[in-house]
């Protein structure tokens, strides 16, 4: 049985080449956090005296957004307020999602 890792080993080399991906995907996600604007790194968006961030309290959610997005969705899609921070939110900071 050769060594796993070697350069014919079909197994071994998809093993290696998802490893470097995940590490790409990791190394992104840390690098996209440092860039993140200050008005988004509130401990708690809703209880601070921020008045900035408490605008974009009704459009930016935590983890919990995946266990309910029917309720989230429909709280967005509710309120017209919400259109308009999200078309804002969409022309001052597309350059960080780009």
């Amino acid at each position: 049985m050769g060594d796993f890792l070697a350069a014919n080993n079909p197994c071994g080399q998809n093993l290696l080449q998802l490893v470097a991906t995940g590490n790409a995907i990791i190394a992104e996600l840390l690098r996209l956090a440092e860039i993140v604007p200050q008005v988004f790194k509130v401990v708690n968006i809703r209880d601070t005296e921020n008045r900035d961030a408490r605008k974009y309290a009704d459009i930016i959610f935590d983890f919990s957004y995946f266990n309910k997005q029917e309720y989230y969705d429909e709280l967005i899609n509710n309120r017209a307020v919400r259109f308009k921070l999200l078309d804002f939110y969409e022309l001052c900071f597309v350059f960080c999602l780009n």
